[in-house]
């Protein structure tokens, strides 16, 4: 299975299972097995703040998620491939310092469209 963590973008195609907090992301990567992630590194959320939608930034939300496959992947390799396709190339980074050498393929993406060609494989 495909798992497909970002807040506010769709997955490419129904192949995704599509997670959009970094909880739910979490809860579903402990509960099932996915051999494919592709991480956002940005995330919002909504809070109601005296009667006031109001969106707030978390950029290092999705951060949880990567230290999360890599202790799932510290006693069996099981997730494979981790694509990053976060338009936010200073989380780019920050994820692929996580994950680099705890997963077999390590796919940085050009934009959100994980249909487009990587840029490069760690």
């Amino acid at each position: 299975m495909k798992l497909w963590v970002d807040d506010t973008a769709a997955p490419p195609d129904d192949e995704w299972v599509w997670a959009t907090t970094p909880e739910q992301a979490v809860r579903l990567l402990a509960n099932f097995e996915f051999d494919t992630v592709s991480l956002d590194y940005d995330c919002r959320h909504k809070a109601i703040i005296e009667e006031k939608e109001v969106e707030l930034k978390c950029d290092t939300g999705f951060e949880i998620v990567a230290w999360f496959i890599v202790a799932v992947n510290s006693t069996e390799p099981r997730i494979k491939t981790v694509g990053i396709h976060s338009g936010n190339c200073i989380g780019r980074d920050t994820l692929k310092s996580i994950l680099r050498g705890k997963v077999e393929n390590l796919i940085m993406k050009r934009t959100k469209d994980a249909t487009s060609p990587p840029v490069q494989t760690v």
